[in-house]
């Protein structure tokens, strides 16, 4: 490993910042693998909503979306606390990649795992179903990478080629 003067390690940089993004990329989609490793996917009884829960999340999506809208982000990574990670020291249990689109609107880019399996899907949803999935708690992380990389993840979250290999289910 490359060492500064000071001993300390440091981070790999190429001067034309290509690879950064490859690092990042590879280095959430690890993150992604193993929280869905962690998951309990054996868990698929759905609770039945009330009109009090949609508008409660109707609520929080509008707030995320004000929220969103306040910056120029054109991408974000969203958190949230769909599962009690708490007995593995972790807080958040998923994240996906949020696009603002050309009409305003925000879509969410993430993968899930079918109920009962380790099989995910990606799935392109807008902030209400997002947040509609019986969260732990309603707490959401907004993540705002450099421009760099959100024009990166912008190119990426573009192209059905690239998502699709972004996301290769097991064969």
């Amino acid at each position: 490993m490359p060492y500064g003067k000071s001993g300390r390690r440091r981070t790999f940089q190429q001067p034309d910042g290509t690879g950064q993004m490859k690092r990042f990329a590879f280095a959430l989609w690890l993150s992604a693998i193993s929280l869905n490793a962690y998951a309990d996917s054996a868990n698929c009884h759905q609770k039945a909503n009330t009109p009090e829960s949609i508008a409660a999340t109707m609520d929080q999506a509008l707030q995320l979306k004000q929220q969103l809208n306040s910056q120029s982000d054109p991408v974000v990574i969203l958190v949230r606390q769909g599962q009690d990670m708490s007995s593995r020291h972790l807080t958040w249990s998923h994240a996906g990649y949020a696009m603002r689109q050309p009409n305003g609107d925000w879509r969410v880019y993430h993968n899930l795992n079918t109920c009962g399996t380790a099989e995910s899907a990606l799935y392109i949803q807008g902030l209400y179903e997002f947040l509609a999935d019986d969260l732990v708690n309603q707490s959401i992380a907004v993540l705002r990478p450099r421009s760099d990389i959100a024009t990166a993840l912008q190119t990426l979250l573009h192209s059905a080629i690239k998502l699709n290999l972004f996301h290769s289910p097991p064969l």
